[in-house]
């Protein structure tokens, strides 16, 4: 089974739910989101844990997306696991009126 990392803004959530239920009730791709981490686990090894185990990465544009740090080192991790690969596993999916100041593409 495929799956992915959906990398977002907490503010975002309404929008990110919608999209993960779809992918995996509609697609049968195995999602994965940062609120699946427990309280008292370590965020930073857990989300490295999760962008490593999965074949994709979505990554969510929206005006809160673009100024989140969690978001940005998300998708650094995303772009050097795609660079040092050669393989893509990125994929950007706007939620509508985003401007990327991101290189999303080789």
């Amino acid at each position: 089974m495929v799956s992915v990392f959906i990398s977002h803004s907490s503010r975002d959530n309404p929008f990110v739910r919608q999209l993960a239920d779809f992918l995996a009730l509609d697609a049968g791709i195995k999602v994965v989101l940062d609120d699946q981490i427990g309280y008292g686990q370590n965020v930073v090894t857990k989300i490295t844990k999760a962008l490593d185990s999965s074949d994709f990465v979505l990554l969510v544009l929206s005006p809160d997306s673009l100024t989140s740090p969690w978001v940005e080192a998300e998708y650094s991790d995303a772009l050097w696991a795609q660079t040092s690969n050669r393989t893509e596993n990125y994929c950007p999916c706007s939620t509508g009126t985003a401007k990327s100041h991101l290189s999303l593409g080789p």
